[in-house]
C-alpha cells in the first residue's frame, strides 16, 4: 500500500487496506523515489551513482512538431 502521510508514529495509507491489521502483523516500509537526480542527491545523497538522463529532454519535448 502507499502512504499517503506519516507523522511521528502515525501513518495513514493512500487506500484501505483489504483486510483487518492484526497486533503480530509486521510491515516493511520502503522510500519512495521518483527517478530524478534531485531525490537520488538530496533523498539518499547517491548522486554519484545515478546512472539517469537528467538533461536529455522529455518524451513529450522530443515529440513536439511544428503548428
Amino acid at each position: 500500500m502507499e502512504i499517503k502521510d506519516n507523522t511521528g508514529n502515525v501513518i495513514e495509507l493512500q487506500l484501505p487496506m483489504r483486510s483487518d491489521i492484526a497486533i503480530s502483523d509486521t510491515v516493511s516500509l520502503l522510500a519512495g523515489y521518483d527517478g530524478s537526480i534531485e531525490q537520488a542527491r538530496d533523498k539518499f545523497g547517491a548522486a554519484e551513482n545515478f546512472s539517469g538522463e537528467p538533461h536529455l529532454p522529455g518524451l513529450r519535448s522530443i515529440l513536439k512538431y511544428p503548428e
